[in-house]
């Protein structure tokens, strides 16, 4: 067996390459046996069917004894820069500095006391080199002091347990240091701190009917709420019972959060808030009922729909009502229940009675203008065009006595509504507004008008059309 072979991957061009790579990130790792061994290696790697390519070749080169140079490989292997394939007899394999999966190494003097305090604390539960690097890492970019850091993570095995992962410490950490603890006094401020909470954060935990134990995370949290936000635990244990919280802190914090940012700080604000949102989602759900609808979610038919609609003074039982009317008249979607709604808030129609009493108006008009198309000699039910038709000879100023008389004048016309519309629009350019100056008048085409011209035949230009009318572009909204 080869004493040292390299990977496929590793150059061979016939000497010996050393990227530039090494020499930034690992050869200041390395201690001068080590980059002796490593380099020697690497050379007698290149050729491998070589007598020289041998242990005792290379002690003899180097002046090493054995152990040394087992030794050497053995930190070589930690940082990722060979393999051990084989112990007896030692055979070494040269890895790519990709397949070394490089990470910051840190020498172990540097941290040789913290380490020990750090295993004092995990025991056995720390045995990995690579359970102690999120610490180095975190020290190197923190700056925070090792003895800051062995309090942190004493504290936090003592809340958990020592089986906790080193990620769990080092985001205890980072969320403190965040918060401005950075020496053993601001550590032991902390911990006082959270020992005080222990009591409402046990009602907390009960009001939630929480299983698990709390973490140090859920005191953080604790903390937040009381001493940055300023809820009392009283609040606090309101907006769960309010909000129908179960279990989850998450879910807790984030309803908190939406109260503080309402300024609903205080137990009665906090309630009265949660209360208000539940009450919307309530109205919601049950306009989505009346209209035959189901959302799993209502927060976005609050915000779209009923938060609108209350703000525009539209009242809860008008908005009831009126999904309820859409529903009968086949209006079953929320948009279309908003077009409706709009039309009422424009009407000024905003409670149920406003809403009856318009509707009820609106059912005798359809009453009159049945008359008036039974009186046109008509046999069919009103529509639309005949409600804007009669809209338009109300603006016009005529009473129902005269339209109906317009009407049955014009029974038996091929277009008996377009000519009840010719006799009002005559008898309006006349200046007439009285039946029995109408019946004077006359129905037929007149020569009593008291217009002073007539230019039918008179074409106007799109010039002329716009200084009377505005842009002719326009003319579509006077429909």
């Amino acid at each position: 067996m080869n004493f040292c072979t390299t990977s496929a991957t590793l150059d061979d061009n016939g000497y010996t390459l050393l990227k530039n790579k090494f020499i930034t990130d690992y050869m200041p790792l390395c201690d001068e046996i080590q980059l002796k061994v490593y380099l020697y290696g690497l050379y007698l790697s290149s050729c491998p069917l070589s007598v020289d390519n041998s242990i005792d070749n290379m002690c003899s080169v180097l002046e090493l004894q054995t152990d040394e140079v087992e030794k050497a490989y053995n930190g070589l292997s930690e940082l990722g820069l060979v393999s051990v394939t084989s112990l007896s007899p030692l055979s070494i394999k040269y890895n790519t500095l990709a397949q070394a999966g490089y990470k910051k190494h840190y020498k172990a003097e540097k941290y040789a006391d913290f380490n020990r305090q750090l295993e004092s604390i995990f025991g056995e539960n720390l045995t990995l080199p690579s359970q102690y690097l999120p610490y180095y890492e975190f020290l190197e970019e923190s700056k925070m002091a090792p003895e800051v850091l062995l309090m942190i993570a004493r504290y936090c095995v003592g809340i958990k347990n020592e089986k906790i992962k080193p990620n769990y410490v080092i985001a205890v950490a980072k969320n403190w240091l965040s918060e401005g603890v950075r020496s053993i006094e601001d550590v032991e401020a902390r911990i006082s701190m959270l020992e005080l909470t222990s009591d409402g954060l046990r009602a907390v935990g009960k009001a939630l009917n929480k299983k698990s134990d709390m973490s140090v995370d859920d005191k953080d949290l604790y903390i937040k709420w009381t001493k940055t936000w300023g809820f009392e635990l009283q609040a606090v244990l309101a907006v769960i019972k309010t909000a129908k919280i179960k279990s989850s802190m998450a879910k807790l914090d984030a309803t908190l959060d939406e109260c503080f940012r309402n300024n609903a700080i205080s137990l009665s604000e906090a309630t009265a808030y949660i209360e208000g949102k539940q009450h919307l989602k309530d109205l919601a759900i049950a306009v989505n009922k009346n209209l035959g609808l189901f959302y799993e979610s209502v927060e976005s038919v609050v915000e779209k729909y009923i938060s609108p609609w209350l703000a525009k003074g539209l009242e809860e039982d008008a908005i009831l009502l009126t999904a309820e009317y859409c529903f009968s008249n086949s209006v079953r979607t929320l948009e279309g229940m908003n077009h409706v709604a709009n039309k009422f808030v424009k009407e000024g129609r905003l409670s149920v009675q406003a809403i009856n009493e318009y509707l009820s108006e609106l059912a005798d008009i359809d009453k009159t203008i049945a008359k008036m198309l039974e009186a046109c000699g008509t046999s069919r039910a009103v529509i639309k065009s005949d409600r804007e038709q009669y809209a338009v000879w109300k603006s016009w100023g005529f009473d129902d006595e005269i339209i109906l008389y317009a009407c049955s004048s014009s029974a038996g016309k091929n277009y008996p509504m377009g000519n009840a519309h010719s006799l009002l629009s005559r008898w309006r350019q006349a200046g007439l507004d009285n039946l029995e100056a109408i019946k004077a008048y006359g129905t037929g085409a007149s020569d009593k008008s008291t217009v002073a011209f007539n230019e039918s035949d008179k074409k106007y230009s799109k010039d002329e059309l716009s200084s009377y009318l505005g842009s002719i572009d326009d003319l579509g909204d006077l429909v």
